[in-house]
């Protein structure tokens, strides 16, 4: 909304391989950002701006790598989340991470209520990541070596089945939105 009322131009594409690729060639941006966007890019997309892509991500890579990393946060018991800006590559959240920012996760906050707090924190790391080029010269960068061939689960630790009555309540808190449903 913001976006629109200040002119600039907001395309929403329902896939952006198909439908998207010419209207981003067309704006020659120097950079791309993502956040939550929910499709892996072509390298035909990497490749349109120079500078490249930054995905701001909901955890702390490489935890919770793939969708719905908030919820899996919650419910893996996780005591901290977190947001990392990274640089996109072909792989999913495979790419370079950037910069992290680190926030408490607070006991009986459901996964809607993080995703408020989480989306401030990382448009806030989006600003910092924006900036450290200037101050450094370059960014810095870190390697994720991905394991095994899954991704939604790979840094998942099982369930404590001594304790079902937690895993209820750290299921109820991870997937209570209206867009999630438990079964």
């Amino acid at each position: 909304v913001a976006a629109l009322e200040a002119g600039i131009p907001v395309f929403q594409p329902e896939r952006i391989r198909r439908d998207g690729v010419g209207d981003l060639k067309n704006l020659k941006p120097d950079l791309c950002v993502t956040a939550a966007f929910g499709q892996i890019l072509s390298q035909e997309i990497l490749d349109i701006p120079p500078l490249g892509t930054i995905n701001v991500h909901a955890s702390l890579l490489p935890r919770h790598r793939g969708s719905a990393p908030i919820n899996w946060a919650i419910l893996q018991g996780d005591k901290v989340a977190g947001v990392t800006t990274m640089m996109t590559d072909k792989g999913i959240d495979t790419g370079d991470m950037l910069l992290k920012a680190e926030t408490p996760y607070i006991k009986g906050e459901t996964a809607g209520e993080l995703t408020l707090r989480m989306a401030e924190l990382g448009a806030k790391l989006l600003i910092d990541t924006l900036k450290k080029p200037l101050e450094l010269g370059n960014p810095i960068a870190i390697t994720i070596k991905v394991k095994g061939g899954g991704y939604i689960l790979s840094s998942a630790k099982p369930l404590n089945y001594a304790n079902p009555l937690e895993n209820v309540i750290a299921a109820y808190e991870a997937f209570t939105e209206e867009n999630y449903k438990l079964f």
